[in-house]
């Protein structure tokens, strides 16, 4: 029998639930306050929640940490609807014909702290969405949110069933894929650089990319690297991939 996927989970830290009630209220279920807990970021929480009609709850010391099941909350937790979408699809096909597009996917990340750092990046530089395998991957929860500093709230992110299958969907509607690998037969750094609407694939922590993911994607990119050092994080290699596509867009 297949593992139920829990719908809500709790995100903890004020800046984590100011920007979830600043970009997406209508993820958020209701907010639960410390008792006690007053200080201008728990106003603006108070003033947000308001505007978005999100219901808020004050809780005593310890009930609060008893309910998000996190000692370190800072005061304030929101319980959150699931980030991901479903639709890939049909965000190609809206897509279809604009100008660069950068879509970022992730050959089971399974660190979570690595996934929101990613997406961190990845809004930050600019791009459209973050892809991820429903299974064997990191879930989009407390710990991603939190990573991410909020931008998990802020950027299209999409669970498919099949990756391989996303990828090749993607070049049906004329993107590229391009996957980052210490294997790859070219340096990121050549001229001919990145495709203007592409697909960036990292991949997992231990196995890279995966068979499968390799044989769909157009090119393999390495990070040419100085030192002894075998290979970087995943997080890491993802931003330099991703602000390489950005820097050649500004050139």
């Amino acid at each position: 029998m297949a593992k139920s996927v829990q719908s809500t989970f709790f995100c903890t830290g004020k800046w984590a639930v100011l920007s979830l009630l600043e970009h997406s209220p209508g993820h958020v279920e209701r907010v639960l306050v410390q008792e006690g807990t007053e200080n201008d970021r728990l106003r603006e929480v108070r003033r947000l929640t308001e505007r978005g009609a999100v219901p808020l709850e004050t809780l005593a010391r310890g009930e609060l940490a008893r309910v998000v099941g996190e000692p370190k909350h800072q005061g304030i937790a929101a319980e959150v609807r699931r980030l991901e979408q479903k639709g890939f699809g049909a965000f190609l096909e809206a897509r279809e014909g604009e100008g660069p597009l950068l879509v970022v996917a992730l050959a089971h990340l399974q660190d979570p702290h690595n996934v929101g750092a990613v997406i961190r990046s990845a809004e930050a530089c600019g791009a459209a969405a973050v892809v991820l395998p429903e299974r064997r991957s990191a879930r989009i929860a407390g710990g991603v949110l939190k990573s991410s500093a909020g931008a998990a709230a802020r950027l299209p992110l999409f669970a498919v069933p099949n990756l391989s299958r996303a990828l090749r969907e993607s070049k049906e509607r004329g993107l590229w894929v391009v996957g980052l690998d210490p294997e790859g037969s070219a340096s990121l750094w050549e001229c001919d650089g990145m495709p203007a609407r592409c697909v960036l694939v990292v991949g997992n922590e231990e196995r890279g990319l995966g068979h499968a993911v390799t044989r769909n994607a157009d090119m393999l990119y390495r990070i040419p690297l100085q030192g002894t050092t075998a290979s970087l994080n995943a997080s890491v290699a993802a931003a330099l991939g991703m602000f390489e596509w950005a820097r050649r867009r500004k050139c």
